[in-house]
């Protein structure tokens, strides 16, 4: 029996588990910056020659001796020891707590905390698709050295030079199908996949180094290794399919694989038949799409849509490109279109990539995004990427909704809102002082004029540009930079 006494302490205990929570969950949360802060953060980072994404609240600056990390304040908190510019890429492990890149003598490294990682034997074994770093048993970071002490040997194939490690491949990574750690490697002559701490997750007995991973499914690969005049090559024989450790198709002999949003089928541009499996590990004919379905007709990554009664939806045959969520390209008469799952085909000849990543988001209509396409034809469009970095939902969102244009110098035709809000887009002459580039969202609204050396993309709200030589910081509605930069 609790006391009124122990009632009321249990009750500020629970409260106070609360309040730390909040707090924990306000810490960790990205806050927006004001258009002051903004404008104090650039004037701090004014003088660094390179300024990157910001990742829990910091980001990676550097001029002259001075390289590291500042805050949202444009302080430099951590000064790191290894210059900038020994970097030839930057990529970002281990939930963005560590970074991978090149030293001095072009060798491969790790940096936490502002100071390169020691203790590896050789350059570190990472898996860039999954963000993971490969443990030693002691849980530091293990090189390509340290391998050996774990049981793992050189690949014995010829063709691989000794390799010690590949890392795993996934399909269909795009729709969260699944990018796993996995980490391909030898013991005893066979081959094996264990996860960044040494577990196994698929048991070394395989003769092939090749493995691939598609929705819970492992894909192994029987192949003969041939020395031919200008190298070594693979002749494939089959491949076999794996689930939770038991082998539930074996000897599939077709050569190619493409992948859609549910299914993955084994095919030959030989032959016109094919091998469909869907998620759950069935065999199928035909894959349902909506109230149809996507029947394989041979002749290499060849489909049509038919109906339910076999007829055809469309009159023409097309190779599986999907796109994201469902959503599929099909190439008709040199033109390119948008296929959904009821069966309807949307003409989006000459629309950019980013374009189909917003529709397939559900940010843009079928009329958007006919709207938004005109005039971009011929320019050169490029859609905002997070780089290595780990992103939240809503800076994902924020890149999907935006596209860096870029123009070179001389007048050029844009189209504009007639008025904020409107449908009726409005063709204008748009003069360009120099190469430069400009920001739109899903909305075809310039919020970035032609006049910007360099956009990065959106991470905490933030993305970095360059304008006029200098690096700045702002948000999705242009705040924190100066006023000349925002008049078109």
């Amino acid at each position: 029996m609790f006391t009124d006494k122990m009632k009321g302490s249990v009750m500020i205990k629970k409260l106070l588990l609360v309040l730390v929570a909040i707090s924990i969950h306000c810490m960790s949360y990205a806050e927006p910056l004001s258009k002051k802060q903004l404008v104090r953060l650039n004037e701090n980072i004014r003088d660094y020659e390179r300024v990157d994404a910001f990742s829990n609240g910091k980001a990676f600056v550097g001029k002259a001796e001075d390289f590291g990390y500042i805050d949202k304040k444009g302080n430099l908190v951590i000064k790191e020891e290894i210059s900038f510019h020994d970097y030839s890429r930057t990529v970002y492990l281990e939930n963005k707590t560590v970074r991978m890149g090149d030293d001095k003598s072009g060798k491969s490294c790790l940096v936490k905390d502002g100071a390169i990682v020691s203790g590896m034997k050789g350059e570190p074994v990472v898996n860039l698709l999954s963000k993971t770093v490969f443990k030693k048993k002691d849980g530091s970071y293990a090189g390509v050295g340290d391998l050996e002490e774990r049981g793992n040997s050189p690949f014995p194939t010829k063709e691989l030079n000794k390799e010690m490690y590949r890392s795993l491949f996934c399909y269909g990574a795009k729709d969260g199908a699944g990018v796993i750690d996995g980490y391909i490697m030898c013991r005893n002559g066979k081959y094996g996949v264990v996860d960044s701490h040494g577990n196994t997750l698929f048991p070394f007995v395989h003769t092939d180094f090749v493995f691939v991973y598609w929705n819970g499914f492992f894909i192994t690969c029987e192949a003969e290794v041939v020395e031919e005049d200008y190298g070594f090559v693979r002749y494939l024989k089959w491949y076999d399919i794996y689930k939770d450790g038991k082998k539930i198709f074996g000897k599939i002999s077709n050569h190619n694989i493409v992948t859609g949003y549910d299914f993955i089928c084994f095919y030959d541009y030989e032959g016109n038949n094919a091998f469909i499996m869907n998620t759950n590990g069935q065999e199928i004919k035909k894959v349902p799409y909506g109230k149809n379905y996507f029947k394989y007709v041979g002749g290499g990554n060849n489909w049509l849509l038919e109906n339910k009664n076999g007829e055809p939806v469309l009159d023409t045959s097309f190779p599986i490109d999907h796109i994201r969520d469902n959503y599929y390209n099909v190439y008709k008469d040199g033109k390119s279109y948008v296929l959904d799952n009821e069966g309807c085909l949307t003409v989006v000849d000459g629309v950019p990539y980013i374009a189909f990543t917003s529709f397939s988001a559900g940010t843009l209509s079928l009329d958007d995004l006919k709207k938004n396409i005109k005039g971009s034809r011929n320019d050169e469009l490029t859609a905002l990427y997070g780089g290595d970095e780990i992103l939240s939902r809503e800076d994902m969102l924020l890149n999907i909704n935006h596209v860096k244009y870029f123009r070179k110098k001389g007048k050029h035709i844009v189209y504009k809102e007639e008025k904020p809000g409107g449908n009726l887009m409005v063709r204008h002459e748009y003069e360009v002082e120099k190469d430069a580039y400009a920001l739109f969202n899903a909305d075809g609204k310039m919020v970035l004029p032609f006049k910007f050396d360099e956009i990065g993309y959106f991470s905490e709200g933030l993305i970095h540009v360059k304008y006029k030589g200098r690096w700045y910081y702002t948000n999705e509605k242009g705040e924190g930079l100066p006023t000349d930069a925002l008049k078109e």
